[in-house]
């Protein structure tokens, strides 16, 4: 499972696994990230039955009018070259950080004694930009509204070349949070209230190239090259998935600082778009709309929860370096799915 300050990145349709939408995070935007390992699902639901990564974005430093932060990048292993800009300040209550990233990268070379080859259709271009504002109404309580949107184009994806599969991939991905948060810092340490609104975008053109009794093609540079009089057909998916999602949640210190206790409740609902177009190499590669596309068009996935989980100092030893701890906690989930063209669900 992958967090954005506290708020949800998965969603119900990533489609092999979180780790490859990594891409569509700009890594300038963190200042700190953690990493649980583990089952964590009282926490954080079933999506984080294998680990979380949390990612805690930077925020306006009330020690700096302002700042300006930037640089340009180089890499000789794919000829990268990029940069970022970043400006940030705060001034009477008012924070702000804005600015992005801009990357374009070659095709990789491969290492050792390959020092000539390159990796096909490695080579993809990145954009990224950020914007945080807060305000402070008192010194403990706080309003924050942060926008990521970030893009990939022209990412090949070249695992099945030697079968003839050969795709490329655009996202677009738009995460922005509205949030509210009172630290009394007594019995209740914190309340942090925040809706967020995730849009994933993604535009795969798929090709299929002409492959022998075998079933691999007899050469791959040809397959590469797009030419149609190697190719038997060619794909156009387009999805667009909506998230809608809320949160609340309470954070307590009790017995002296020796009980401490999160609970708190979430809800997320996913709603999906998708279309297909392909085209046949005995139609004359005319694309035809098709009545499904790679996912459902009009599906929706609901998921919410609540939960409450507790931390309890039993000991501590050596200036409290060593400490002995009980800990347990309790989720309740909801599920729901629905899916037109599905009868099933």
């Amino acid at each position: 499972l992958i967090m954005i300050d506290g708020v949800r990145f998965n969603s119900s349709t990533f489609r092999t696994g979180p780790s490859q939408y990594l891409a569509t995070i700009d890594p300038y935007i963190a200042s700190m990230v953690e990493i649980v390992s583990g089952p964590s699902s009282v926490l954080f639901g079933s999506g984080a039955m294998g680990g979380v990564m949390h990612i805690i974005t930077k925020q306006p430093k009330k020690s700096e009018h302002f700042r300006a932060d930037y640089s340009l990048l180089g890499h000789s292993a794919d000829g990268a070259v990029g940069g970022k800009l970043y400006l940030s300040g705060y001034q009477s209550g008012l924070g702000f950080i804005i600015g992005g990233t801009y990357n374009q990268f070659g095709e990789l070379r491969s290492g050792g004694s390959a020092i000539d080859e390159y990796q096909p259709l490695s080579a993809y271009q990145s954009d990224n930009y950020h914007i945080n504002l807060s305000y402070d109404f008192t010194s403990d309580l706080s309003l924050n509204a942060m926008l990521l949107h970030n893009r990939v184009n022209d990412a090949g994806r070249t695992d099945r070349l030697g079968q003839g599969d050969v795709r490329f991939y655009d996202n677009r991905d738009i995460f922005s949070l509205l949030t509210l948060k009172w630290q009394p810092e007594q019995v209740i340490d914190k309340i942090t209230a925040t809706l967020s609104y995730h849009q994933q975008y993604e535009y795969a053109t798929r090709f299929n190239c002409h492959k022998n009794d075998n079933g691999t093609v007899d050469s791959m540079a040809d397959c590469i090259t797009f030419d149609e009089k190697f190719l038997s057909r060619k794909r156009q998916y387009d999805d667009v998935v909506h998230v809608l999602g809320g949160n609340i949640d309470v954070a307590l210190e009790l017995i002296e600082q020796k009980l401490f206790i999160n609970s708190g409740v979430e809800y997320y609902m996913d709603s999906v778009e998708s279309s297909l177009k392909d085209a046949k190499a005995s139609n004359d590669f005319l694309f035809e709309l098709q009545d499904r596309g790679q996912l459902s068009t009009g599906s929706t996935y609901l998921t919410s929860g609540a939960y409450i989980y507790g931390d309890l100092k039993i000991a501590s030893w050596h200036e409290d370096s060593t400490k002995l701890m009980f800990d347990g906690g309790s989720r309740y989930s909801y599920f729901a799915a629905t899916a037109s063209d599905v009868p099933s669900i």
